[in-house]
């Protein structure tokens, strides 16, 4: 008897069901779980982050020696064929300090620009911030930088009694217009472009997938750790918090640049006021300090009465606490390499008597 030939097709092998999927040995392809998934990508983004912070403690130190050694080759060409050797050596350290900064902040945003091209931040740049909410920025930033300046004294006042006395910079001006031109760019503009457009350009819209409260806080920690002293930490830690809050508030890094601006602009000035008016610097930082400090209730009454949910961030797409997004970043490696190296400047920025 004959018997007719199965034609019925073989039966298929499972394949990956679709979507994201792990192969684990024993259980096949297995959905991936979102919250392993953000914790993967929140490790591979602050790895890249702390690459280069790295760069912007060590670059300085990097390229002191051949920047020094060109400027002073300059400065001895130059000399022989005027009288000037003095304002010549004035000028060349201005201009070693302008470079030094520019090659530690410039060529971290090239290397984040390159390794977080995902990242777009165009429309936080180009975008205009709104008037209304940009000058409630400007005042209310001022007061909490002088709060927080006021803090920062607190805490060496605290450490004195421990023997123990931060080191602060040279604040000394140099003593013609060139150099003093070359200054103010250093110490004024170029950080309000630059430094917020690595800090809360770059880095806090890599992390906002994170969610708002965690970028604005880590932002903020890596540029507090850039301020090379103690009490600068303080400070400059509480103005990334309120800078990063007033991006996210005005959808705009303009804000920030705005507002860092001003706070360069008006610490200069009372730096300008003790140059020239010693007798009357401490009436000139009071008067000042009144003014903005009217000016910021005003600015945060209106804050508080015209906008709806001032103060609460967006933290859509979360799966994790911001707690626990700060232990991942502390089991980091590279990120530990930044709280050793922030440790080592904070070690060589205080003194013992």
């Amino acid at each position: 008897m004959a018997y007719a030939p199965n034609h019925r097709s073989p039966k298929k092998e499972p394949g990956p069901p679709s979507g994201d999927n792990t192969y684990i040995s024993g259980y096949g392809f297995v959905a991936t779980d979102p919250r392993m998934l953000q914790e993967q990508h929140l490790k591979k983004n602050v790895s890249t982050i702390s690459v280069a912070m790295v760069g912007v403690f060590l670059l300085p130190t990097f390229f002191l020696v051949p920047v020094t050694v060109v400027m002073q080759t300059i400065v001895n060409a130059l000399s022989k064929t005027t009288n000037q050797f003095v304002l010549l050596t004035t000028l060349a350290q201005e201009m070693r300090e302008l470079i030094l900064y520019l090659l530690s902040v410039l060529l971290p945003i090239c290397f984040l620009r390159f390794f977080l091209r995902d990242v777009s931040i165009r429309g936080a740049i180009h975008r205009l911030p709104d008037k209304k909410k940009w000058s409630y920025a400007v005042p209310l930033t001022l007061t909490v930088v002088a709060l927080a300046g006021a803090g920062s004294q607190f805490v060496n006042n605290l450490l004195f009694q421990f023997h123990i006395v931060p080191l602060t910079p040279n604040n000394m001006l140099p003593g013609n217009n060139i150099s003093m031109a070359f200054y103010l760019v250093r110490v004024m503009f170029l950080p309000a472009v630059l430094e917020e457009y690595l800090f809360r350009g770059l880095i806090l819209h890599s992390l906002r997938r994170y969610g708002d409260t965690f970028a604005v806080v880590l932002s903020s920690a890596f540029y507090g750790m850039m301020q090379y002293t103690v009490t600068r930490n303080l400070s400059g830690f509480v103005f990334g918090l309120v800078l990063g809050y007033f991006v996210l508030r005005t959808g705009s890094v303009l804000t920030a640049i705005i507002c860092h601006l001003c706070t360069g602009a008006v610490s200069s000035a009372i730096v300008l006021a003790q140059h020239f008016l010693p007798s009357h610097y401490e009436l000139v930082e009071n008067i000042l300090f009144i003014v903005i400090l009217a000016v910021s209730i005003v600015s945060f009454i209106l804050l508080c009465t015209r906008e709806s949910n001032a103060f609460i961030m967006s933290d859509t797409n979360n799966t994790t606490s911001t707690a626990h997004k700060l232990k991942l970043c502390l089991s980091n490696g590279v990120f530990i390499v930044v709280l050793l190296l922030w440790a080592w400047q904070m070690l060589r920025s205080i003194q013992i008597i």
